[in-house]
């Protein structure tokens, strides 16, 4: 069972900062950009969904990598690789969400 499926709609958006509607926005539009960690032999990497709510935790909360992992179950290098990765290809959509005068 995984963690957000324990929260009803209201603690999601306390929690995250969105509704669970722009995740799965945000979802649609990263999926072609995003690749999981490669991890050199050992567990496999961090699944997109994993991803995604890891690096929305992170941005939304004042957590380090340790506590954000442990909460994801991750161990803290695992959890920090993925958030830059994910930021990383996020970066790319920064055109299509902000717009300059």
């Amino acid at each position: 069972m995984s963690i957000t499926s324990l929260y009803d709609d209201i603690d999601f958006k306390s929690h995250f900062r969105l509704t669970r509607s722009s995740v799965e926005v945000l979802m649609c539009k990263m999926k072609p950009l995003y690749k999981s960690p490669n991890i050199k032999g050992g567990r496999p990497g961090v699944d997109f969904h994993k991803a995604t709510l890891l690096t929305i935790w992170y941005l939304s909360n004042t957590e380090t990598f340790r506590q954000v992992g442990d909460r994801f179950g991750l161990n803290r290098g695992l959890a920090c690789l993925t958030i830059h990765k994910y930021i990383r290809a996020l970066s790319n959509l920064l055109d299509e969400f902000i717009i300059w005068p």
